[in-house]
């Protein structure tokens, strides 16, 4: 399942998320840019978090990915969404001045295994 945050990178795109748990991941579609970005960071806001960094993986946890398309378009991955994901994650660019987007996802109901 993919969400688009906002295509035009800027400060004011505030979006929020209404994510329903279920077996398929949260894709976020951070940016399409009209060039080549490669300082592309994800930072969970709440706890100060920084998830990616261009294209690794700096937290330590296992459900969370980052792609992108010729490093125009990049993606969040959150796999196996929990009730804990819920919060503001931001997508910095390191330009001068650094530009910054901000996204809130909301979870809504939890997805049980069934047994």
């Amino acid at each position: 399942m993919s969400f688009e945050i906002k295509s035009n990178f800027g400060p004011d795109s505030l979006r929020r998320i209404l994510y329903i748990c279920n077996q398929e991941p949260l894709d976020i579609l951070t940016g399409i840019f009209g060039v080549i970005v490669v300082g592309v960071a994800w930072l969970r806001v709440d706890t100060q978090t920084i998830l990616t960094i261009a294209n690794h993986v700096i937290t330590k946890n296992h459900r969370i990915g980052v792609t992108h398309r010729d490093r125009r378009t990049w993606f969040l991955h959150i796999k196996e969404v929990r009730e804990s994901d819920r919060g503001w994650y931001m997508c910095q660019i390191n330009t001068d001045p650094m530009k910054s987007q901000v996204g809130y996802i909301e979870i809504v109901g939890e997805y049980v295994l069934s047994q």
